[in-house]
C-alpha cells in the first residue's frame, strides 16, 4: 500500500514539474551544424520561447575560451522574452589545439567568424524572416574578440555588437555597428584595444566597468545581482536607438 501511495505522489510531483516548465518556458535546443566546406562541426544552443512573437533579429552569443555555450542562459532568457531568437555557439572543439599566445590568436578569431557565418546561414533556413544584415553579436572574452573581428570585417551586417570583458581584438572606431563593452575590473585589456574617452564620444562607443567584478562574472556562475545588472545593461543597449 505504501508503494502505491509513493507512486501516486511521485506521479503528481512529476506532472507539476512539467506544468511549471511550461509556465516558465525556456526552450534550449541543442543542434550541431556541419560546415561542409571546412569539415567542421559547430554545436549551437538555440533559445526560443514558443509563446512569443518573434521579431526579425537574431542574437549570436560567442562563448569565452574554456567556457561552454550553455553558460550564458541568463542573457538568452532575458532576450527571448523580448522576442529575439538567440543562438549560443560553441567555438572550441575537443580536437582543437590549445589556444595560442595572444599575438598568434588571429586565426582562432577568423575560425570563429566563419563559425558565425555558417550558423547564421543555417538558422536562416528555419527562421526565414531573420534579417542576416541586422545581427546582434555578443561575446565573452575570446568570444568578444571574435565579435569585434566580425564587426570589423562585416560592419554592414551587424546592428549592435557587445563584448563581455574581451581583452585582445581592437574595438573598431566606428559608429556602425553600435558598440558596447562591459568590463570586469579584474584584468585590463591590451593597450589600444579600448577606445579613449574622446573616441568613445566621437563614435558613440559605450564602455562600462563593473566595480569589484571578475572575468568569469559574465557567465551563469555569477552572483544573481550581477547577472541581473549585466543582462539589463545589454537589454537597454539593444532596445535603445543609436544614430
Amino acid at each position: 500500500m505504501k508503494q502505491i501511495f509513493y507512486l501516486v505522489i511521485t506521479s503528481l510531483l512529476l506532472q507539476n514539474c512539467r506544468f511549471s516548465n511550461k509556465t516558465n518556458y525556456l526552450s534550449a535546443e541543442s543542434k550541431v551544424f556541419y560546415d561542409s566546406v571546412r569539415g567542421r562541426k559547430i554545436p549551437v544552443e538555440i533559445y526560443t520561447k514558443p509563446d512569443k512573437k518573434y521579431n526579425n533579429q537574431l542574437v549570436i552569443i560567442n562563448n569565452g575560451y574554456g567556457s561552454s555555450n550553455t553558460e550564458y542562459s541568463y542573457i538568452a532568457k532575458k532576450l527571448i522574452n523580448l522576442g529575439y531568437i538567440v543562438a549560443c555557439i560553441q567555438h572550441e572543439q575537443p580536437e582543437d589545439e590549445a589556444i595560442p599566445n595572444p599575438e598568434y590568436r588571429r586565426p582562432v578569431w577568423e575560425r570563429g567568424v566563419k563559425n558565425v557565418e555558417w550558423v547564421v546561414n543555417s538558422i536562416k533556413k528555419t527562421y526565414k524572416n531573420i534579417d542576416t544584415n541586422d545581427l546582434i553579436l555578443i561575446g565573452h572574452s575570446n568570444g568578444g574578440d571574435i565579435t569585434m573581428l566580425f564587426s570589423t570585417l562585416y560592419p554592414q551586417r551587424v546592428a549592435k555588437a557587445i563584448t563581455l570583458d574581451h581583452r585582445r581584438m581592437i574595438v573598431p572606431r566606428v559608429s556602425k555597428p553600435a558598440i558596447l563593452s562591459l568590463r570586469a575590473d579584474e584584468f585590463e585589456a591590451d593597450k589600444g584595444v579600448l577606445p579613449s574617452p574622446e573616441e568613445q564620444k566621437q563614435f558613440g562607443i559605450q564602455i562600462y566597468t563593473f566595480p569589484n567584478s571578475k572575468h568569469d562574472y559574465f557567465r551563469d556562475v555569477a552572483p544573481e545581482a550581477i547577472k541581473k545588472e549585466i543582462s539589463q545593461k545589454i537589454v537597454d543597449f539593444i532596445i535603445s536607438k543609436h544614430k
